[in-house]
Protein backbone atom coordinates (compact mmCIF):
# COMPACT_ATOMS: atom_id res chain seq x y z
CA UNK A 1 0.00 0.00 0.00
CA UNK A 2 1.44 3.47 -0.63
CA UNK A 3 1.93 6.26 1.32
CA UNK A 4 -1.38 8.07 0.05
CA UNK A 5 -3.52 5.48 0.75
CA UNK A 6 -1.96 4.89 4.61
CA UNK A 7 -2.65 8.12 4.97
CA UNK A 8 -6.23 8.29 4.07
CA UNK A 9 -6.86 5.25 5.80
CA UNK A 10 -5.64 6.72 8.92
CA UNK A 11 -7.50 10.72 8.74
CA UNK A 12 -11.15 10.13 9.05
CA UNK A 13 -13.37 11.96 6.73
CA UNK A 14 -15.43 14.82 7.84
CA UNK A 15 -18.51 14.05 9.34
CA UNK A 16 -20.58 16.81 8.06
CA UNK A 17 -21.62 19.06 5.82
CA UNK A 18 -19.98 22.16 7.57
CA UNK A 19 -16.60 20.27 8.30
CA UNK A 20 -16.43 19.54 4.68
CA UNK A 21 -17.44 23.30 3.31
CA UNK A 22 -14.48 24.02 6.23
CA UNK A 23 -12.26 21.87 4.24
CA UNK A 24 -13.06 23.30 1.12
CA UNK A 25 -12.34 26.90 2.27
CA UNK A 26 -9.10 26.38 3.66
CA UNK A 27 -7.37 24.06 0.75
CA UNK A 28 -9.17 24.56 -2.19
CA UNK A 29 -8.54 27.50 -4.86
CA UNK A 30 -12.04 29.13 -5.37
CA UNK A 31 -13.08 29.55 -9.10
CA UNK A 32 -17.07 29.65 -8.24
CA UNK A 33 -19.43 29.34 -5.71
CA UNK A 34 -21.19 25.62 -5.28
CA UNK A 35 -24.64 25.08 -4.04
CA UNK A 36 -24.66 24.35 -0.52
CA UNK A 37 -25.00 20.39 -0.74
CA UNK A 38 -22.56 17.98 -0.58
CA UNK A 39 -22.61 14.59 -1.96
CA UNK A 40 -21.57 11.57 -1.08
CA UNK A 41 -22.77 9.31 -3.83
CA UNK A 42 -24.98 9.03 -6.68
CA UNK A 43 -27.06 6.27 -8.71
CA UNK A 44 -28.57 7.05 -12.33
CA UNK A 45 -30.66 10.15 -11.57
CA UNK A 46 -30.28 10.03 -7.80
CA UNK A 47 -27.68 11.85 -5.85
CA UNK A 48 -27.31 11.47 -1.98
CA UNK A 49 -25.49 14.17 0.41
CA UNK A 50 -23.59 13.48 4.05
CA UNK A 51 -26.54 14.11 5.23
CA UNK A 52 -28.59 11.27 3.87
CA UNK A 53 -30.77 13.25 1.95
CA UNK A 54 -32.22 12.30 -1.68
CA UNK A 55 -32.12 14.76 -4.57
CA UNK A 56 -33.21 14.32 -8.29
CA UNK A 57 -29.98 15.18 -10.88
CA UNK A 58 -31.28 17.67 -12.75
CA UNK A 59 -28.23 19.45 -13.73
CA UNK A 60 -25.68 16.24 -14.51
CA UNK A 61 -26.30 17.82 -18.21
CA UNK A 62 -24.91 20.93 -17.15
CA UNK A 63 -21.19 19.54 -16.71
CA UNK A 64 -19.86 15.68 -17.52
CA UNK A 65 -22.63 13.38 -16.17
CA UNK A 66 -25.83 13.39 -18.68
CA UNK A 67 -25.45 9.93 -18.67
CA UNK A 68 -26.70 9.23 -15.31
CA UNK A 69 -24.13 7.93 -11.63
CA UNK A 70 -22.38 4.91 -11.29
CA UNK A 71 -23.72 3.31 -14.94
CA UNK A 72 -23.52 -0.19 -15.19
CA UNK A 73 -21.61 -0.11 -18.82
CA UNK A 74 -19.40 2.52 -18.03
CA UNK A 75 -18.38 1.03 -15.08
CA UNK A 76 -17.58 -1.78 -16.26
CA UNK A 77 -15.22 0.02 -18.98
CA UNK A 78 -13.80 2.27 -16.28
CA UNK A 79 -12.72 -1.12 -13.99
CA UNK A 80 -11.17 -2.70 -17.24
CA UNK A 81 -9.54 0.16 -18.61
CA UNK A 82 -8.07 1.11 -14.89
CA UNK A 83 -6.73 -2.51 -14.38
CA UNK A 84 -4.65 -2.06 -17.29
CA UNK A 85 -3.81 1.61 -17.18
CA UNK A 86 -5.36 4.46 -15.02
CA UNK A 87 -3.92 7.94 -16.63
CA UNK A 88 -0.93 8.47 -19.34
CA UNK A 89 0.40 11.98 -19.05
CA UNK A 90 0.15 13.66 -22.77
CA UNK A 91 3.87 13.26 -22.59
CA UNK A 92 3.21 9.99 -23.99
CA UNK A 93 1.14 7.99 -26.37
CA UNK A 94 -1.47 5.58 -25.10
CA UNK A 95 -3.51 2.98 -27.16
CA UNK A 96 -6.71 4.28 -26.52
CA UNK A 97 -6.78 8.03 -27.30
CA UNK A 98 -5.71 7.76 -30.90
CA UNK A 99 -9.02 5.09 -31.44
CA UNK A 100 -11.17 8.14 -29.45
CA UNK A 101 -9.51 10.40 -32.00
CA UNK A 102 -10.52 8.53 -34.90
CA UNK A 103 -14.02 7.40 -33.83
CA UNK A 104 -14.79 11.03 -32.92
CA UNK A 105 -13.78 11.97 -36.44
CA UNK A 106 -16.02 9.96 -37.50
CA UNK A 107 -19.00 10.82 -35.92
CA UNK A 108 -17.96 14.36 -36.46
CA UNK A 109 -17.38 14.09 -39.85
CA UNK A 110 -14.24 16.30 -38.96
CA UNK A 111 -10.66 15.61 -40.15
CA UNK A 112 -8.75 16.49 -36.43
CA UNK A 113 -10.25 16.89 -33.09
CA UNK A 114 -9.21 18.31 -29.80
CA UNK A 115 -10.93 17.25 -26.86
CA UNK A 116 -10.58 19.58 -23.74
CA UNK A 117 -12.32 20.48 -20.74
CA UNK A 118 -11.98 24.46 -20.10
CA UNK A 119 -13.77 27.71 -18.77
CA UNK A 120 -13.38 28.36 -22.45
CA UNK A 121 -14.29 25.70 -24.16
CA UNK A 122 -17.78 25.89 -22.05
CA UNK A 123 -18.55 29.57 -22.87
CA UNK A 124 -17.92 29.20 -26.67
CA UNK A 125 -19.58 26.30 -27.26
CA UNK A 126 -22.77 27.55 -25.34
CA UNK A 127 -22.81 30.92 -26.71
CA UNK A 128 -21.96 30.33 -30.45
CA UNK A 129 -24.67 28.43 -31.72
CA UNK A 130 -27.31 30.86 -29.66
CA UNK A 131 -25.73 34.13 -31.56
CA UNK A 132 -25.19 32.24 -34.92
CA UNK A 133 -28.87 31.92 -35.01
CA UNK A 134 -29.69 35.28 -33.86
CA UNK A 135 -26.78 36.90 -35.36
CA UNK A 136 -26.28 38.63 -31.77
CA UNK A 137 -22.68 40.28 -31.44
CA UNK A 138 -20.76 37.93 -29.27
CA UNK A 139 -20.28 38.73 -25.80
CA UNK A 140 -16.65 38.65 -24.33
CA UNK A 141 -15.57 36.32 -21.74
CA UNK A 142 -15.71 38.25 -18.20
CA UNK A 143 -13.43 35.67 -15.91
CA UNK A 144 -14.36 38.30 -13.08
CA UNK A 145 -17.97 37.02 -13.20
CA UNK A 146 -17.23 33.51 -13.68
CA UNK A 147 -15.92 33.30 -10.09
CA UNK A 148 -17.29 34.21 -6.92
Amino acid sequence: MNMIARTMLRVPPPATRDSYHALEREYGARNYKPFDVVLTRGLGVWLWDVDGRRYLDCLSAYSAVNQGHCHPRILAALTEQASRLAITSRAFMNDQLPLFYKELCAVTHSHKVLPMNSRSANTLFHWWPCQRATHQPRTPFRPDLASD
